[in-house]
């Protein structure tokens, strides 16, 4: 496969295909590695593909760019070691889910999947989806943080047009005590 086929698989892969956005998110399929790959692995994985993509290898197209983007991502979640962490313990879960979807299926009387393909089909679904839902979550907190950033925002931005509001009374009236002041001696000038 040429370079260039071979690039235009990743991107159609990466970019393309429908939920990309969801699927790229799991570092293991944007590598297409095993879940248990060594980092020498991971590494090789990055390396073939970031050959085959990288973007002063195409034109630096923008296609090259965002999949570029999305395998260096996914190569960063699996040797940075807080990152790798937060990704075992997805997977961790998907484990967990997956065992327990088993056990309701035995409880109703029905026989769990026990194809080896099919069961990582399924635990790389779940792990995708965990990752979605990961990101959902994240999403959803910024969501709030910006919003009652807002809200703070709002609520100085009233204090200081309440406080402004004030200030102005008060010079108005005080402008208007002056006046009142100047008036009166006036008043007590012509009385006598």
């Amino acid at each position: 496969m040429t370079t260039n086929a071979k690039a235009e698989k990743i991107f159609a892969r990466l970019l393309d295909r429908k939920g990309a956005e969801y699927f790229n998110l799991n570092p293991w399929d944007v590598l297409q590695i095993p879940f248990n790959a060594s980092t020498s692995a991971i590494k090789k994985s990055f390396f073939m593909m970031s050959r085959a993509i990288h973007p002063d290898k195409n034109q630096n197209s923008v296609r090259s760019n965002d999949a570029f983007n999305i395998a260096n991502k996914a190569y960063k979640m699996l040797t940075d070691e807080d990152l790798k962490l937060q990704c075992e313990e997805i997977l961790e879960e998907a484990d967990k889910r997956i065992a327990q979807y088993h056990d309701e299926l035995k409880a109703d009387g029905k026989a769990p999947e026990t194809d080896p393909k099919k069961l990582e089909i399924q635990l790389r679904r779940t792990v995708s989806k965990l990752f979605a839902e990961v990101e959902h979550h994240k999403k959803h907190l910024e969501g709030v943080r910006q919003r009652e950033e807002r809200r703070k925002h709002e609520k100085d931005t009233q204090f200081m047009e309440e406080i402004n509001r004030k200030r102005e009374e008060n010079e108005r009236w005080e402008a208007g005590q002056d006046i009142r002041k100047q008036k009166t001696l006036i008043q007590i000038k012509q009385r006598k």
